[in-house]
């Protein structure tokens, strides 16, 4: 008989519920953190497990995770990360699977041969935030020019002072406007 995962509350949140504990069960052998969000359950792994947790997600029958939502790319200035979005239509639940990188080293695997909606999902954050999805079968940019030499999305791009500086402009305009 399988046992219930814990439905313990922390002091940081909600209880995870069993989606969590059926991710703990199927990929047993791999080092994951577990969140709630407002939405879904976030996992947190490790690279290396990265392929192995998607294809599991996929594939395994208690997880089923048959549409990949979205993909996003986040910066936090000493790392980046991207994080897949997970829809089950077969058994109605959803998940978000985090990863982490250091920003000279962006290397992740494709999940294209997974999910379809990878394909273009990868190469936005490839073209955005200077992701390489290692097997990819192209990662051509979707909206920017080929070549750029800088990722618009990163916070360390070279408009990021220009921004900032335009932000104070308008700022100081509305209040100029309002006297």
């Amino acid at each position: 008989m399988a046992q219930e995962p814990s439905q313990e509350t922390t002091a940081t949140g909600p209880a995870l519920g069993p989606l969590a504990g059926l991710f703990q069960e199927a990929l047993s052998g791999v080092q994951m953190t577990a969140e709630q969000t407002a939405i879904d359950v976030a996992i947190t792994v490790r690279r290396e497990d990265l392929l192995q947790v998607m294809k599991t997600a996929k594939e395994d029958e208690r997880l089923a995770f048959d549409f990949l939502r979205c993909l996003s790319g986040v910066d936090h200035l000493d790392e980046l990360e991207v994080v897949y979005h997970l829809y089950s239509y077969k058994l109605g639940h959803s998940a978000a699977v985090k990863v982490r990188c250091p920003p000279d080293d962006p290397h992740l695997p494709t999940v294209s041969h997974l999910w379809q909606t990878a394909n273009w999902h990868e190469r936005e954050a490839a073209e955005l935030f200077g992701f390489i999805f290692d097997g990819h079968p192209d990662l051509r940019p979707l909206l920017t020019e080929e070549g750029l030499g800088y990722y618009i999305l990163r916070k360390t791009h070279p408009l990021a002072e220009i921004e900032e500086w335009q932000e104070d402009y308008l700022k100081a305009a509305e209040e100029k406007g309002g006297e």
